[in-house]
């Protein structure tokens, strides 16, 4: 936090890197550092139609689903 508290809220971003195996403070700044990275390449999400991206989003949907039991 501002002050040197901890923060009261959990961004998913850290969640994301902490799944994924990172232990460390480090992870957080990775994660951020390439967060920041894909914001100046996003015009390029532009390039590819949208009806080429619905089988992967219902891809990921199902693997979604598959963890729920």
């Amino acid at each position: 936090g501002l002050v040197g508290a901890a923060p009261a809220a959990v961004y998913i971003e850290s969640a994301a890197g902490t799944a994924a195996g990172g232990k460390t403070g480090l992870t957080a700044t990775v994660v951020g550092i390439l967060f920041l990275l894909i914001l100046f390449l996003s015009p390029l999400a532009y390039l590819v139609p949208v009806y080429a991206t619905a089988p992967a989003l219902m891809y990921v949907g199902l693997l979604m689903l598959s963890n729920v039991t």
